[in-house]
């Protein structure tokens, strides 16, 4: 592992020190507690908590009681599966990013895609499920425009790989990684949020909050606006961090050494994907046939 994270590039250490801090938060802060609570059961989470309990984490307000019990009532059928998908995807999905698993044992990867793609498609609907039922319009509209780009993204992972054509499954495969990365993002936006409001107070962009002033309904009224703007923030977080990867991968940044090493990984993955012989070319007109080598070590979807 270490000799794998010295061969990296600065942009994959990145990317991968993001997926291992997202990974711990989703657990810490969401799919843990969610196991603790027994989410499975409605009834034992609702006898455990009350939908006007306030929270002195979050300014005292009820705002996040009264979210939880939605859960578990008229939107439990969504939720459930959601969670579900969520603890499948989050156990599993990077074992799908190390090129030497891609190669050497390419069926398990082939039926274990075939399992994360139903996996992300349960999150997709549900997700889709759960931002119309929201109780925010800004919760509606950006949980519904996530859930095109993602579904789209699967789409085309698909149809490329049913299809053979390894270099445009990656290319979407990698985007729909990117773009699931949300979920865990908007609990470590919240965290952002609220940790940056109680040192800074965002005076201008969110009422103070004064003892024994601000009423119970505006204390609400502000966990849920920032509630709202974690979402916001979470999703642009994981296009633009998205983008970003995938123009420096694809030699899209206007570096032309890492466009040749780009174009040799990009079809490394299947012998019978098109031929490697014009970018190999590339690369050794311009001197870097040791980034190709390194490249196809890399353990970051790179193959």
């Amino acid at each position: 592992i270490i000799i794998i994270i010295i061969i990296m590039n600065n942009r994959d250490r990145i990317v991968i020190f993001w997926m291992a801090l997202l990974f711990v938060v989703s657990w810490s802060f969401s799919l843990g507690r969610l196991i603790n609570t027994k989410f499975w059961d409605p009834y034992y989470v609702l006898s455990s908590f009350n939908a006007t309990d306030t929270d002195p984490t979050f300014f005292g307000s009820s705002t996040f009681s009264e979210i939880n019990e939605t859960y578990y009532t008229y939107r439990y059928l969504y939720f459930f599966p959601h969670v579900v998908g969520a603890i499948i995807w989050w156990n599993l999905y990077f074992i799908q990013l190390f090129p030497q698993i891609r190669k050497r044992y390419r069926p398990f990867h082939r039926y274990l895609g075939r399992f994360l793609m139903v996996a992300a498609l349960s999150q997709i609907i549900t997700g889709f499920g759960l931002g119309c039922t929201a109780l925010t319009s800004t919760i509606k509209i950006v949980s519904s425009i996530l859930c095109i780009a993602t579904l789209y993204c699967l789409v085309k992972a698909w149809y490329f790989a049913a299809n053979g054509d390894i270099p445009r499954h990656k290319y979407w495969a990698m985007r729909l990684v990117g773009y699931m990365q949300t979920i865990a993002l908007q609990r470590f936006w919240m965290v952002v949020l609220l940790v940056s409001y109680q040192i800074f107070g965002w005076h201008g962009l969110y009422p103070p909050v004064v003892e024994g002033e601000t009423t119970l309904e505006e204390r609400n009224k502000l966990a849920s606006e920032l509630f709202d703007n974690s979402f916001i923030l979470c999703i642009l977080h994981a296009v633009l961090m998205t983008e970003w990867y995938l123009a420096g991968e694809y030699g899209w940044d206007g570096d032309d050494t890492q466009k040749a090493k780009a174009q040799a990984a990009s079809t490394s993955d299947d012998d019978n994907t098109q031929s490697t012989s014009a970018a190999a070319a590339t690369i050794s007109t311009i001197g870097t046939k040791k980034s190709k080598q390194r490249s196809e070590n890399r353990p970051l979807l790179s193959g």
